[in-house]
């Protein structure tokens, strides 16, 4: 029986892939997986490189067959970019790189996963009362969508401006065209409040990853996210380097956050990484913050980034009202560590059932 050579890339650390057999009746394109003898142990690799020569001189017998194609969407070429440009700028080699896509092992040797219901909403009818300067913002942004090409937006708003229903109707857009969403969130912001109010809004539970999440959960989410079913995935940093296959929007919340650096074996910053997932997808991506990132201020004024900004609070909140006291010039008396001006307001706040909260630099 004839064979052919395959080129197949390991999540091992080396900056190469390694030749197989497999018999030219064999239907195996780039980006399948496929399982192989390395070394005394069987490994899940992908078809990296559609070249067949060989690479060193070596005799057909000498080069080990491949045990298996497995039954699994390929790994498509926006995914295998994806990891190629990561491994070069992050100067790790290509082999660490491609594990952070295949971070779950045990998916390739389940006979059978369980399917996660496909979950795109057909929310045309749904209208949210918004601000004129919410509508101005979204407008742009549905502008870029509808243009189906690369772009960063940054949607720099006051706390309490209402930037979160912006990028819920940019969502709202992109599951009614049955695209796939990912929503980064910085790990200390996985809170209650955002997914109650996702909940509130799109009538379904997001479908979350990070690393608190079941294995048994990120099996079904892993292989419904690869076969382009899963419609919109809510994360922290490590979900940047799942394996969409219809991705048509990324959203960075609290794009400040230090959070999304990975400082540990492949180290990257999630959201610029993500800037460039967006461009290799030619999607638009959109950062959000109330106190953007220097970087992204820098972005902006060099206008590689476009902006959108909201002024004002939602409804009647308004901001704050901030005052600097001095305790030089007024000192608090003695034994005591509060000045009389803010004991006076203390015990205003406590009278009124009201909270207060002290932050102490020490």
């Amino acid at each position: 029986m004839k064979q052919k050579i395959i080129n197949i890339l390991l999540p091992l650390p080396f900056n190469q892939t390694f030749q197989y057999l497999c018999n030219k009746e064999e239907k195996v394109e780039l980006g399948d997986f496929v399982l192989v003898p390395f070394k005394d142990k069987i490994v899940t690799g992908c078809i990296w490189e559609n070249k067949s020569k060989l690479k060193k001189k070596l005799p057909k017998k000498k080069i080990r067959n491949i045990e298996k194609k497995l039954n699994f969407s390929p790994l498509n070429k926006q995914n295998r970019d994806f990891i190629d440009w990561v491994s070069n700028y992050t100067m790790n080699n290509l082999g660490s790189t491609l594990k952070l896509c295949l971070s779950i092992k045990q998916i390739f040797k389940k006979k059978k996963i369980e399917k996660i219901k496909e979950r795109f909403l057909d929310l045309s009818s749904d209208k949210h009362l918004l601000t004129k300067e919410q509508l101005n913002a979204k407008q742009y942004i549905f502008n870029k969508i509808n243009n189906k090409k690369f772009s960063t937006i940054v949607i720099d708003g006051v706390a309490g401006s209402g930037k979160t229903e912006v990028y819920f109707e940019a969502i709202n857009k992109c599951l009614i065209q049955r695209k796939q969403v990912l929503v980064l969130l910085p790990e200390i912001s996985m809170t209650t409040q955002w997914f109650d109010r996702f909940k509130k809004r799109f009538k379904i539970d997001p479908l979350l990853w990070h690393s608190d999440i079941k294995v048994s959960e990120k099996i079904k989410i892993w292989k419904s996210v690869i076969d382009g079913n899963s419609n919109i995935i809510v994360g922290a940093r490590s979900s940047l380097f799942l394996p969409f296959k219809n991705l048509g929007l990324i959203i960075i919340d609290e794009e400040h956050d230090q959070s999304f650096k990975q400082e540990e074996g492949v180290i990257y910053n999630a959201r610029d990484m993500a800037v460039v997932r967006a461009k290799i997808s030619n999607i638009p991506i959109i950062l959000c913050s109330a106190t953007i990132s220097i970087e992204t201020k820098l972005n902006i004024l060099e206008k590689k980034y476009e902006v959108v900004k909201l002024k004002e609070r939602y409804g009647e909140a308004g901001l704050p009202e901030v005052k600097i006291i001095d305790l030089v010039e007024t000192p608090p008396e003695k034994g005591m560590w509060l000045s009389e001006e803010v004991h006076n307001e203390l015990k205003k706040t406590i009278e009124s059932g009201n909270q207060a909260l002290f932050f102490l630099n020490r």
